[in-house]
């Protein structure tokens, strides 16, 4: 800037917001124009939302510039398509479009069923393959519960099940058991009282040992009462006198 005059600058400089003017203008005490602000971090404030979170950092110089961040906690239901008239969403519900166009809101419903014939089961398979009904394998109950209560036992035991060469669900086949896998035996085995036929006595020599034409033949060798009642067809002896 060109000089005012010998004697000095009659210039009338004025400082604004954030700026600081030394000197009187002359040769060896010129005009100095700086910024009133060590920092100029100070002449931004940053201020969260419940969606953003906000961070400032460096100093506004040119090794050190100024550097704002963002970072979003945004919820789905923040959005400002997002009007589920229930206030969703709900356990199982997923966001569902209601309407068209600019009329149009996502509202948190249970999944739609599957169009049909997209999914088809057949015997021992259950279910649409939707959250509320998915596809399952039918079976015979819960272990320890109504038909299969009271069996003992532990419900991970069993036979395991696998799939085979031809895409079959099988059970893993067992041997014969033995004789120690056979649970709930008795220690012993104890007679009870009982009968057999003639014909399943394979002994038959002792069978008929002491009869003569099929007639049992008896006699005692001390003086005995003989039987009130004696068999048919029995043959008794007895000593001399009785």
């Amino acid at each position: 800037m060109s000089c005012c005059g010998s004697g000095g600058c009659a210039c009338i400089l004025r400082a604004g917001l954030g700026i600081e003017i030394t000197g009187s203008g002359t040769p060896t005490d010129p005009y100095e124009v700086a910024s009133s602000l060590n920092d100029l971090g100070e002449l931004f404030r940053v201020a969260d939302t419940t969606s953003v979170n906000l961070t400032l950092t460096g100093t506004g110089s040119v090794g050190d510039p100024l550097e704002l961040r963002a970072t979003s906690t945004l919820k789905l239901t923040d959005l400002t398509d997002v009007l589920d008239p229930s206030g969703g969403p709900s356990v199982g519900e997923v966001p569902v479009w209601v309407g068209s166009g600019s009329d149009g809101r996502w509202e948190f419903q249970v999944p739609p069923p599957s169009p049909a014939g997209a999914v088809n089961v057949t015997s021992g398979i259950s279910g649409v393959g939707s959250f509320g009904d998915p596809i399952k394998v039918e079976v015979s109950g819960v272990w320890g519960v109504g038909s299969l209560a009271g069996l003992g036992g532990d419900s991970t035991i069993g036979l395991a099940v696998y799939i085979d060469s031809a895409g079959k669900v099988r059970a893993r086949p067992v041997g014969a058991p033995t004789w120690a896998d056979v649970t709930g035996k008795p220690a012993t085995f104890p007679p009870s009282s009982h009968t057999h036929l003639a014909a399943d006595i394979t002994d038959q020599a002792n069978l008929n040992a002491g009869r003569v034409n099929s007639i049992r033949i008896s006699s005692t060798a001390t003086s005995v009462t003989p039987p009130a009642a004696p068999a048919a067809g029995d043959l008794w002896f007895f000593p001399k006198g009785t």
